[in-house]
C-alpha cells in the first residue's frame, strides 16, 4: 500500500495517490495553520497581527499578476502527447523568472513610500513572496508530473519549519519583523529542497515570443480568477486599514482565518469526489451523484452556521483570548454564510467538468466588482462589521448566479425529504445547544454533545446521508485517470 503512495503504477492508481496526497496534505497544512495563527495572534496582539496581516495584502495586490496563470498551462498542457515539452518548459520557466524579477523590483520600490514602522517586515515579506513564486513554478512542474506526494511532504514540512522557527524567535523577539523571518527561513528551505528534487528535469529558459504570446492568452481566464479571487479576499483587509487602523485588521481577520480553516470540509469533499464526477460525468445517474454531494455539504455546513454563530463569542475568545473582544461579531456574520461558500467551491468544480469555467470566472469577477463597493460603503460608517456583511452579501450573490448556470444542466433536483431532514436536525440541534450554552457548560463539550446529537437525529430520521457518502468513496476507487482541477479562489 505505502509503494503505491510514492510511485506512479497505474493510471488509476495515479488518479487515488494525487486525491490523497491533496486531501492529506491540505489537513496537515489548515490545522498547522490554525494552530499557528492563535499563537501568533495572542503573540503580536490585534495591532500587530493586523499590521503583518495588512503587510500581506499589499504585497499580495503587488503579486497579484505572480505567474500570469501559466503555471496552470504547464500542468494542462504538459501531459498531452502532441506538446514539445522541452520548449514549453523553457518558455515558461523564462516568463516565470521574468514575472518575479519585476514583481520582486516592484515591491522594492514600494518599500521606499510606505510608513517608515512596518518597512522591515515589509521587505523581509517582499522576498518571501519572491521565494513562494519560484516555487509555485516547481510545485506545478511536480503536479503536471504527477509527483504531488514530493508538493505534499514539502508543504507539510514548510508549515513545520514556520511553526518552529515563529516558536523560537517570537518567544525572545515579539514582533511583525520577526515573524516575517520565520516565513521567509521556512520558505528559502522548501526552496532549496524542490530545486534539488527537479534540477535535472529544468531546462535552459529560453524565449520564443510567438510561444510566449500563446501560453499569456491561453491563460487569462486564470488571470482573471485570480484577480477576482485577490480582490473577494483581500480587499476588506486593506480597506479596513485605510479607513481605520491595524488594530480593526487584527481584529476582523480572526474571525476570516478561522472560516477559512472551515472551508476545508467542502475543498476535502470536493477533491475527493472530483475524480469521479469528472469519470463519471455523461452517466445516466450523474445527476443523483452531484445531488447527493450538494446535500453532503449542506449536512455539514447549515448546522456549522447555526453552531458558529450562537458559540462565537465562547469560541473566538477561548482560543484566541479576551483582546480579540471585537471579533466574534464579524465572525458571527461570517459563519453564517458558510452553506453558500461550500457550495460556491462545489458548483465551481461542476461548472469545470463541463467546460463552463469562463461563465464560473465571469461571476466571481462580478462578485469582486460588488465587494469593493460594498466595501467602500459599509466599512467607513460600521467598520469590520461592514467588511463581514460585505463578505456574506457576496458569497449569497456568487452562489445564486453560480447555481442558477449550473441548474441549466439539468443535474440538480430538490430532495424534499433531504430538506425536511436537514430543517428538523437543525431546528432540534440549535434548541440543544442554546439549552447547553445556559447550563455553562464549556463550548468544546456543547461543540461534541451537539456533533453527536444531530447525526443522531439523522439516523432516527433515516437519512442515508452517511451510507452515500461511503457509497461515493468506494466509486472512487474505480475512477477513471483525471487531473483534479485547482483550489477555488474562496479557499485559504
Amino acid at each position: 500500500m505505502l509503494k503505491g503512495l510514492f510511485k506512479n503504477i497505474s493510471a488509476r492508481q495515479i488518479v487515488l495517490k494525487n486525491v490523497f496526497w491533496i486531501f492529506f496534505s491540505q489537513i496537515v497544512i489548515r490545522v498547522l495553520k490554525f494552530f499557528l495563527v492563535i499563537y501568533i495572534a495572542k503573540v503580536l496582539g490585534p495591532s500587530g497581527y493586523g499590521s503583518f496581516q495588512y503587510i500581506f495584502s499589499i504585497l499580495g495586490l503587488i503579486y497579484i499578476f505572480g505567474d500570469l496563470g501559466i503555471n496552470n498551462i504547464l500542468i494542462r498542457d504538459f501531459q498531452k502527447k502532441d506538446i514539445e515539452r522541452e520548449k514549453l518548459l523553457s518558455v515558461i520557466e523564462f516568463l516565470n523568472i521574468l514575472l518575479e524579477l519585476i514583481f520582486l523590483f516592484l515591491s522594492l520600490f514600494v518599500f521606499f513610500i510606505i510608513e517608515e514602522k512596518i518597512k522591515i517586515t515589509f521587505l523581509i515579506l517582499s522576498f518571501f513572496f519572491f521565494f513562494q513564486n519560484i516555487k509555485n513554478f516547481i510545485f506545478s512542474l511536480l503536479k503536471a508530473l504527477n509527483k504531488m506526494e514530493i508538493e505534499a511532504i514539502i508543504l507539510i514540512l514548510e508549515n513545520l519549519w514556520v511553526i518552529i522557527l515563529a516558536f523560537l524567535l517570537l518567544k525572545k523577539w515579539p514582533q511583525e519583523s520577526t515573524l516575517a523571518l520565520a516565513y521567509l527561513g521556512a520558505s528559502v528551505i522548501s526552496f532549496t529542497i524542490s530545486f534539488f528534487y527537479i534540477k535535472k528535469i529544468i531546462v535552459k529558459p529560453k524565449i520564443d515570443l510567438n510561444y510566449a504570446k500563446k501560453i499569456i492568452i491561453n491563460s487569462l481566464p486564470f488571470v482573471l480568477g485570480g484577480v477576482s479571487g485577490y480582490i473577494l479576499t483581500n480587499t476588506d483587509i486593506l480597506m479596513i486599514k485605510w479607513f481605520w487602523d491595524e488594530w480593526s485588521v487584527g481584529q476582523y481577520t480572526i474571525g476570516v482565518k478561522v472560516f477559512q480553516f472551515l472551508l476545508l470540509i467542502a475543498f476535502a469533499l470536493n477533491t475527493a469526489s472530483f475524480p469521479l464526477l469528472a469519470s463519471k460525468k455523461e452517466s445516466p445517474n450523474i445527476s443523483k451523484r452531484i445531488t447527493d454531494i450538494l446535500w453532503a455539504l449542506l449536512y455539514v455546513g447549515v448546522p456549522l452556521a447555526l453552531g458558529g454563530f450562537l458559540l462565537k463569542e465562547r469560541l473566538i475568545l477561548r482560543f484566541f483570548g479576551n483582546q480579540y473582544f471585537l471579533s466574534p461579531a464579524p465572525f458571527g456574520i461570517l459563519i453564517l454564510s458558510i452553506p453558500f461558500a461550500f457550495l460556491i467551491i462545489f458548483l465551481g468544480n461542476i461548472l469545470f467538468i463541463y467546460n463552463l469555467q469562463l461563465k464560473y470566472f465571469a461571476v466571481v469577477f462580478l462578485a469582486s466588482i460588488l465587494n469593493i463597493a460594498l466595501n467602500f460603503l459599509f466599512i467607513p460608517k460600521i467598520s469590520i462589521i461592514g467588511a463581514a456583511l460585505t463578505t456574506f452579501i457576496c458569497n449569497v450573490f456568487t452562489f445564486i448566479f453560480l447555481l442558477k448556470i449550473a441548474s441549466k444542466l439539468n443535474l440538480i433536483f430538490l430532495d424534499r425529504k433531504k430538506l425536511k431532514n436537514i430543517t428538523l436536525a437543525n431546528f432540534l440541534n440549535t434548541v440543544l445547544v442554546i439549552f447547553l450554552m445556559k447550563t455553562g457548560i464549556s463550548s468544546i463539550l456543547i461543540v461534541i454533545v451537539s456533533v453527536l446529537f444531530y447525526f443522531f437525529v439523522l439516523k432516527l430520521l433515516k437519512e442515508k446521508l452517511i451510507e452515500e457518502i461511503q457509497e461515493t468513496l468506494k466509486e472512487i476507487m474505480s475512477a477513471k485517470k483525471i487531473s483534479p482541477p485547482q483550489e477555488s479562489s474562496f479557499q485559504d
